[in-house]
């Protein structure tokens, strides 16, 4: 777990090369993350942006343990 007065109780990823400090947290507009993953339960209908990120974040908080293993691979998304 991460937490600071900006971000508490969020996850940061760690051991990623030539990186530190990719926090998941809250945040609905990519403006909102700035090299960090936001998480949302949905995908703005029609747009580029998630909804309900606090939701995202407390139901992660209430089914995940407070420490994980996530391994993360390269992944190119195609853009509608």
């Amino acid at each position: 777990p991460y937490s600071s007065a900006k971000y508490p109780s969020v996850w940061e990823l760690q051991e990623v090369p030539g990186r530190s400090k990719i926090l998941i947290h809250t945040a609905n507009y990519a403006s909102d993350v700035q090299g960090c993953i936001g998480i949302g339960t949905a995908q703005a209908p029609g747009a580029w942006w998630v909804t309900q990120s606090r939701k995202a974040i407390q139901e992660l908080q209430d089914i995940l343990p407070p420490r994980f293993e996530l391994n993360v691979t390269h992944f190119i998304p195609e853009y509608p």
